[in-house]
């Protein structure tokens, strides 16, 4: 899975085990989840020649754990 957004800032490397965020958190959910099930995640920033087409892409590896 991929995801794109324009915020050039790459988020630092996941924390495994790292506490998860209060219930009705607005922010950090999404990566907790991915902390969960990743087995393993990269990013490459993107630089784009018109306004709006620079920021990152972020990739994760999920496999099914029983």
């Amino acid at each position: 899975m991929s995801v794109w957004d324009t915020d050039p800032h790459i988020p630092a490397p996941f924390r495994w085990g790292a506490q998860a965020p209060e219930e009705l958190a607005e922010r950090g959910r999404g990566l907790h989840l991915v902390t969960m099930y990743a087995e393993c995640w990269g990013a490459y920033p993107m630089r784009g020649g018109l306004p709006g087409q620079g920021g990152k892409l972020l990739w994760v590896e999920c496999a099914a754990k029983a």
